[in-house]
């Protein structure tokens, strides 16, 4: 008996860190085909035009469907769709600060639609979310995005170096 638990103790302490470990955080450039992550759309904006005006949204770009339906945790900037007061009731994750805002969109795959209420954040500070992600082509303020996050808890600003 004393072997036995000796034995479930080893392997306790040899597994823990699998049960504590946090889990990772997905990278943008997963969420990209591997045929497509070399190639790229050349951008063209127009100067002529006003600086109201967003440049158009590259939709090139596929979902990787091994990703619908799994648990995730993905960093990036918070584009804000519905605002209440100092709320975001809903925003888009985007892989780079601008995105959306001051750049053209990225492709759809490099979009993620989330519908939570969280406190407001600065578009410049980078969070962490995680939840289910799904593959689901949507449109929001004319910007598509081809991945939604169901999130299972809250949100927390990444800690920079």
């Amino acid at each position: 008996m004393k072997i036995m638990n000796n034995s479930f103790v080893v392997l306790s302490l040899m597994f823990s860190h699998i049960i504590h470990a946090e889990q990772e955080i997905l990278s943008w450039l997963d969420m990209v085909p591997i045929e497509e992550r070399h190639s790229s759309t050349p951008v063209t904006i127009n100067h002529e035009e006003s600086l109201d005006v967003r440049a158009p949204q590259s939709l090139v770009g596929k979902t990787i469907t091994a990703l619908n339906n799994t648990e995730q945790r993905i960093a990036g900037f918070v584009v804000p769709l519905e605002i209440n007061g100092n709320k975001i009731e809903s925003f888009l994750l985007v892989p780079f600060f601008g995105a959306c805002l001051h750049v053209p969109p990225p492709p759809p795959n490099q979009i993620v639609y989330v519908e939570q209420t969280i406190d407001y954040i600065d578009p410049w500070e980078p969070i962490v979310i995680g939840g289910t992600l799904k593959i689901t082509a949507q449109q929001q303020q004319e910007i598509s995005s081809g991945y939604q996050l169901v999130p299972s808890g809250g949100v927390e600003l990444l800690k920079t170096l």
